[in-house]
């Protein structure tokens, strides 16, 4: 969807990337730009919307109301599209699912992987040993999807080794220097223990309804390694019983 919408002429210069010519990769390396919106970019999204509901709105005369309707009230980046995919092509596997006696699947969500018998989410870290190598490295480091931030704590030590590592000049096929492999194999092999993390989907298990109070409760830190930020939900319900729910964790290598 993003690919729809131009990028000013002016702006063009912040999406720029390397890639060989021609897309041929015994060619060097040169310079491109974007010219449209792209996935990953943070405020793809917003205009993705903005210019859909822009063109809805120019278009009034020839639209029937209920098509700005849609676009405006319940249309979000490209969900409208759901309604025109045959229903035999929705997750086939909960398709007429019991949920009183069928063993429930896996489901994923979010890059994440949810356990819809317990209703959590859980972590599968790949099994497959990469080589030690700049390309090994980064491959492990991103097979882990974690929008939430709930491995920041692990991954932020991954990004940091990867920064060691990278500092080195060499390609991006090359083994890399002996002495960090120790590191990077701890590391990886402590990857192994995501895999028995189960988080509740729910922040909490006291309704919205029954909350007397809530509470949004944040904290920070930083060190001459790393910036990090976590936020947590306090919910209390009219008996003063109070419970804590994990919202999001970001973290980032210092500059």
């Amino acid at each position: 969807m993003f690919h729809c919408f131009l990028v000013k002429k002016e702006h063009r210069n912040f999406l720029r990337f390397l890639w060989y010519r021609d897309n041929n990769p015994t060619r060097e390396i040169i310079e491109y730009r974007m010219i449209v919106h792209v996935f990953g970019n943070s405020p793809s999204p917003a205009v993705a919307i903005y210019c859909l509901r822009q063109a809805v709105k120019k278009g009034q005369l020839n639209y029937d109301p209920a098509v700005e309707e849609l676009v405006n009230q319940n249309f979000y980046i490209d969900e409208g599209v759901m309604t025109a995919i045959p229903t035999e092509d929705h997750a086939n596997n909960l398709k007429d699912l019991d949920l009183s006696s069928d063993e429930l699947p896996m489901q994923r969500s979010l890059g994440l992987e949810w356990h819809l018998k317990t209703d959590t989410f859980t972590f599968k870290v790949p099994a497959i040993q990469r080589p030690f190598t700049r390309r090994g490295v980064l491959s492990t480091l991103y097979s882990l999807y974690d929008p939430l931030g709930f491995a920041a704590p692990v991954t932020i030590q991954g990004k940091f080794i990867l920064r060691e590592l990278t500092n080195e000049n060499s390609d991006w096929d090359s083994p890399l220097p002996q002495e960090m492999h120790r590191t990077w194999s701890s590391w990886r092999d402590s990857l192994e223990a995501l895999n028995e993390i189960q988080i509740p989907r729910a922040f909490t298990t006291i309704p919205p309804s029954r909350a007397a109070c809530k509470e949004l409760h944040i904290f920070s830190d930083a060190s001459t390694k790393a910036i990090a930020a976590v936020a947590y939900l306090k919910v209390t319900d009219s008996d003063g019983n109070n419970q804590i729910g994990f919202v999001m964790g970001k973290a980032k290598l210092a500059p």
